[in-house]
C-alpha cells in the first residue's frame, strides 16, 4: 500500500483550499467567551508555509507556542503541526472548567467525506480579553476532537503554564510525520542550497500575493538575485506531480550550461499515491551573471521515460529577476 502525503487530495480540488480558515473568528459554541476568544486555523503546512527559512524545526514536533501580555492581559496560543486528513472543516471552542480553560480543536468531515491524504495545520487562539492569572500560573487543558474516528476526544496537553514567563513551548509529540511534513534542506557544496515547496507551491492560497489564475496558467522559470551575496535562486513554479515521492533539484556546470535538474523518484523507493499535486522548485547558486546557458531537465525515475528538457535557452541575468514560460499546459490539478 503507498503511503499517502501530506499534500493532495483526490477529490478534484487542491489541498489548501479546503477545510481551512485563515480568519479571525470568534467561538460560536461559548456564549460566555471567556477570554473573548477569536481563532485561526492555517491553510496545509501551517502558517509559516513549509519550505521558508522562517520555519526552522517546524517539522521536528507537535508543540504548543505562547505569547502573554501583562500589560494588556492578552494571551495568544498556537498549536503548530497538528496531523490531520486533508479534508476536514476545522473549528475550535473554548469553555472554562473549576479555573482551567478548555480548548478543544475540532476535525469534522468536509461536506460529506474524507480525502485520501494527510496534512499538517496550526490552530491559534486568542484570548482579547485581561487573562489575569494567579499566581502567574493559568491551567490549560488542550483537547483534539477528531469527530468520526470512533474515538473519544483525546487531551493533547494537561497542565499550567508560567505567565509571567512571557512565552514559552510545551512540546506535544515528537513522533515523525515523515513525508507529512517535510521543510527546506541544502544539499552539495556550501554554495548551493534548494527548498522544494508543498502542494499548493512557495506562495500559496494564504499568501496575499497569492493570484490562483496566474499561478495555474504557465509553469515558470523564474530568477532573483540576492542585492548581498550576489547569489541566484531559480525556481521552477508548478511543476505537476505526484502527490508521493522523494524529490530534489540541483544545479552544475556541465560544458558551460548550467544544468538544473528536478528529480523525483518514488517515496521511499517504492511508494505513490493515487493523486497529483503541483510544487515549486528553487536552487540557490553562487554568483552568476551575464548571459548564462540553461538548461532545465525533469527527472522522474519510475516512468520509465528519459529525463525531459523542459526548457534550454539563454538567460540574460543582468537583470536581478526574471522568468521565462516554460510549460503553457494546464495542469489539471491546479486550481
Amino acid at each position: 500500500m503507498c503511503r499517502l502525503a501530506l499534500i493532495t487530495i483526490l477529490c478534484g480540488s487542491l489541498v489548501w483550499s479546503c477545510g481551512t480558515d485563515e480568519d479571525q473568528n470568534p467561538d460560536p459554541n461559548n456564549n460566555n467567551n471567556p477570554g473573548q476568544t477569536t481563532y485561526k486555523v492555517s491553510e496545509c503546512g501551517g502558517f509559516a508555509q513549509l519550505g521558508k527559512s522562517d520555519a526552522p524545526g517546524y517539522c521536528d514536533a507537535n508543540a504548543l507556542d505562547w505569547f502573554y501580555d501583562k500589560a494588556t492581559g492578552k494571551l495568544k496560543l498556537m498549536d503548530k503541526r497538528v496531523l490531520l486528513n486533508c479534508c476536514g472543516d476545522h473549528s475550535v471552542t473554548v469553555k472554562q472548567e473549576s479555573g482551567t480553560f478548555v480548548i478543544t480543536e475540532i476535525d469534522a468531515p468536509e461536506g460529506n467525506g474524507r480525502c485520501q491524504c494527510m496534512c499538517v495545520y496550526d490552530f491559534e487562539v486568542t484570548f482579547d480579553a485581561g487573562v489575569a492569572p494567579v499566581g502567574g500560573m493559568l491551567p490549560i487543558e488542550l483537547v483534539r476532537d477528531t469527530t468520526d474516528d470512533n474515538d473519544p476526544p483525546k487531551t493533547v496537553f494537561s497542565g499550567k503554564l508560567d505567565l509571567s514567563q512571557g512565552s514559552g513551548t510545551e512540546v506535544l509529540d515528537t513522533s515523525d510525520v515523515g513525508a507529512w511534513c517535510e521543510s527546506s534542506a541544502s544539499q552539495g557544496p556550501s554554495s548551493q542550497s534548494y527548498a522544494i515547496s508543498e502542494c499548493g507551491g512557495f506562495a500559496r492560497k494564504s499568501d496575499d500575493t497569492y493570484n490562483a489564475s496566474s499561478y495555474c496558467a504557465n509553469e515558470l522559470l523564474l530568477w532573483s538575485r540576492d542585492p548581498k551575496t550576489g547569489a541566484v535562486t531559480f525556481t521552477d513554479q508548478r511543476v505537476e506531480l505526484n502527490c508521493c515521492g522523494d524529490r530534489s533539484i540541483t544545479a552544475a556546470d556541465q560544458g558551460g550550461v548550467l544544468v538544473i535538474t528536478v528529480t523525483d523518484a518514488p517515496e521511499q523507493g517504492g511508494g505513490r499515491c493515487y493523486c497529483m499535486c503541483v510544487f515549486d522548485f528553487a536552487v540557490t547558486v553562487g554568483q552568476l551573471t551575464g548571459k548564462v546557458p540553461v538548461k532545465l531537465v525533469r527527472d522522474i525515475t519510475d516512468d520509465n521515460q528519459p529525463s525531459k528538457t523542459i526548457y534550454s535557452g539563454t538567460l540574460d541575468l543582468t537583470a536581478d529577476s526574471g522568468a521565462v514560460i516554460v510549460d503553457q499546459s494546464p495542469a489539471a490539478f491546479c486550481q
